[in-house]
């Protein structure tokens, strides 16, 4: 009787100490590392509100825009300032042909293509900015879901071999004539903590994003220090499916309805970092591609206009 009950002392011990030991690994952990400085620059946009494309009035634009383009194209033309030239070039394309008016011709489409390679190359730079906060973001949230992978292969481990041994002490204590609840009793309440052990394995780590893109997308200020003054204002122009909201909104309402995210959490995802859960960082990868997403789909329409103005 007085063995059984020390072995039944030793379970329910390694349940507490193992408890105890699962409460202090679950801190945040600290994720020192060079890789944050290779995601920010010293480049910043800075311009004022009054240096971005002023509203567009589609009442004022020639009859040969409005049908040569569409809202989208006209939007991005407006947003890069090239609607004058592209207008020029249409009403010369439609005067008498002539050699002056050939050169004049060849001359607007150079500084319209060198307006649009640029702008390539501004969302480009933008888009891979982007893409290492994005990468960052996935690299740790593996390093997070490895610990807590091991840590459940760990503890399911444990509770199998506890199972197993509180089954072997009980049919011994039955084969000796000793009446065996107790040892059923401790290991089933140890097996449920460990249990309990795997459904609460959450580790957090501390992942800080100084510079933030996520955070002009959902607090919408009116200029970006990341984006250009261009795309900025391409972001905010009306969606061409749905005009009443803009490219931005789309994009941040599309996180609102998928990403589901607390007022804490939403505190971390658009702020400077602090404790992220592996999912959590997920979730900002995924946030962080939409962005990218968005704004790289700006780099298809810069093709549409500049496949319609060779034509021209």
């Amino acid at each position: 009787m007085k063995n059984y009950k020390i072995i039944v002392f030793i379970l329910i011990g390694w349940v507490a100490t193992s408890t105890l030991n699962s409460c202090s690994s679950n801190k945040v952990l600290n994720y020192q590392t060079s890789d944050t400085a290779k995601c920010t620059t010293e480049f910043y946009y800075d311009y004022t509100e009054e240096e971005l494309p002023q509203e567009l009035d589609f009442s004022t634009l020639s009859d040969e825009l409005t049908t040569s383009f569409n809202q989208d194209e006209i939007y991005l033309l407006h947003s890069l300032e090239l609607i004058p030239k592209v207008e020029k070039l249409l009403a010369i394309s439609a005067s008498t042909e002539s050699l002056e008016n050939k050169l004049e011709k060849l001359s607007l489409k150079q500084d319209i293509f060198q307006v649009i390679n640029r702008s390539s190359l501004e969302i480009s730079a933008l888009g891979s900015r982007i893409d290492c906060e994005e990468e960052r973001a996935e690299q740790v949230a593996s390093f997070l879901a490895n610990k807590l992978r091991k840590k459940e292969s760990s503890l399911t481990v444990a509770a199998i071999i506890v199972g197993a041994t509180g089954a072997i002490l009980a049919g011994s204590f039955a084969t000796a004539g000793t009446t065996p609840e107790i040892i059923g009793l401790a290991t089933g309440v140890t097996e449920a903590v460990f249990g309990v052990m795997i459904l609460t394995n959450e580790k957090k780590i501390k992942f800080s994003h100084p510079d933030n893109i996520l955070k002009e997308f959902w607090e919408n200020p009116s200029t970006s220090q990341y984006a250009p003054a261009s795309v900025w204002y391409y972001m905010n122009s009306p969606n061409l499916s749905e005009k009443e909201i803009s490219k931005r909104e789309q994009t941040v309402n599309g996180w609102k309805t998928f990403a589901d995210f607390d007022e804490e959490e939403e505190e971390i995802l658009f702020g400077q970092g602090g404790g992220y859960t592996s999912s959590l960082l997920k979730r900002r990868a995924e946030m962080l591609d939409q962005a990218e997403a968005q704004i790289k789909m700006m780099k298809i329409i810069l093709l549409e206009v500049q496949l319609a103005i060779e034509k021209i």
